[in-house]
């Protein structure tokens, strides 16, 4: 496979590599570098990739960074209060950060987050859910 220039790398990366950089992307800016590339235009030219742009457009890098801040904090005050659950709806965990710790950001921005740092999500009645696993212990302080 031939390996083309990255504006976003700064590097000549293989084309598996743009996917992989672009599908793990989080921060609408990054995909707009992404936009430069050959490669990146025709995979972001996709129905999923063009969703996820215009989805990840709707959540700018502000709002993300306040979300990166109160996911933990969001999660370290609801798994000590409610032990048997084994999963907070992120609707609920954002709730739960505006409510306690100040947070004026989306739901989105909570549920791109908790995906980007590696939390289990679910699908529950079309609404995500937060897995209380161990990442989910970790990330809070808990573990």
């Amino acid at each position: 496979m031939a390996k083309q220039f990255c504006p976003r790398a700064g590097a000549a990366i293989s084309g598996h590599d743009c996917d992989t950089k672009i599908w793990q992307t989080t921060l609408r800016t990054d995909l707009e570098t992404c936009q430069r590339c050959e490669h990146g235009r025709a995979l972001m030219a996709t129905i999923e990739i063009s969703s996820r742009k215009r989805a990840a457009s709707a959540i700018d890098d502000v709002m993300l960074t306040a979300a990166g801040r109160a996911l933990p904090l969001s999660l370290g005050y609801v798994i000590p209060r409610y032990p048997r659950q084994k999963s907070h709806g992120v609707r609920f965990l954002a709730i739960v950060a505006e409510n306690k710790f100040g947070y004026r950001g989306s739901v989105e921005a909570i549920g791109e987050i908790a995906q980007s740092v590696g939390l289990h999500l679910t699908q529950r009645h079309g609404l995500p859910y937060v897995l209380i696993d161990n990442n989910a212990r970790e990330l809070a302080g808990l573990a």
